[in-house]
């Protein structure tokens, strides 16, 4: 059963229709507000620095039903085992169809998966999760801050609507990624080819350095992998749809820290 989330994004392509637990930017229901928080006064007269920051601790949760393009209320109750607190979230949203991708390309919004492991088989219920969502066989833990180490990869997931299959009903996607910093490329990955929508791809975020030593007057050449300096950048996906022509320009920011 397709998780709720990616079946909003999958069927919208635009962030907002999966802002459905105050979530701006991602494919998950990222409460942006704890949904239970002690008072005030009670924080204040907790001690433990541990104790303060669960409290302001953010929590991610996410649950799968298929739902028909339309207009909807989503309302959703959390609550401790002893339902001494619970949480509520009400949001309207509106599920375009995904078949009127017929003049132009478009795609889910853009996230990074942190975490990727395989199911035994695909849920057959609906099912709360806490800090993952399941598409399929996977589960799937994502970086919804789109901050990493130099030593990370970007491991990029979307879904592409409106690309043409052949006879088959195989694609011919070819796309191209980027890492820019001020409208500057620092990283250029090599072409990939796809033959369907659907698009995991690992990015490693090494730089390579042309160093070039001159000795005795002979000048000789060597390539380095560096890693990126810390700060902020931005990954370039063009997409072409080779089927059909059309292309897809997006730009997803992320930090090295």
């Amino acid at each position: 059963m397709m998780s709720a989330c990616i079946e909003l994004a999958m069927v919208t392509g635009v962030a907002e229709a999966c802002r459905i637990l105050e979530m701006p930017r991602s494919t998950l229901y990222r409460l942006r507000k704890p949904v239970f928080k002690p008072p005030k006064a009670e924080r204040k007269r907790t001690k433990s620095p541990r104790a303060l920051d669960d409290a302001e601790k953010e929590e991610v949760y996410t649950t799968g039903y298929p739902l028909a393009p339309g207009n909807y209320l989503l309302s959703m109750a959390i609550a401790s085992p002893d339902l001494g607190k619970i949480g509520t979230q009400y949001y309207e949203f509106t599920l375009p169809n995904p078949m009127g991708y017929t003049e132009e390309l478009g795609t889910t919004p853009v996230f990074f998966i942190k975490k990727l492991d395989r199911m035994s088989a695909p849920e057959t219920r609906s099912e709360i999760h806490r800090g993952i969502f399941t598409y399929s066989v996977l589960q799937v833990e994502t970086n919804l801050d789109n901050v990493f180490a130099a030593s990370d990869n970007l491991d990029v997931f979307f879904f592409i609507f409106g690309a043409q299959a052949n006879e088959q009903g195989r694609n011919d996607i070819e796309v191209t990624y980027e890492v820019v910093k001020d409208g500057e490329a620092v990283i250029r990955y090599a072409v990939t080819n796809y033959d369907m929508a659907l698009v995991s791809q690992p990015l490693p975020l090494k730089r390579t350095v042309l160093i070039k030593t001159t000795k005795e007057g002979k000048t000789t050449e060597r390539q380095e992998q560096r890693d990126l300096e810390p700060g902020a950048y931005a990954l370039s996906i063009v997409v072409n749809d080779k089927l059909s022509g059309k292309t897809l320009k997006q730009l997803v920011d992320f930090e090295v820290k």
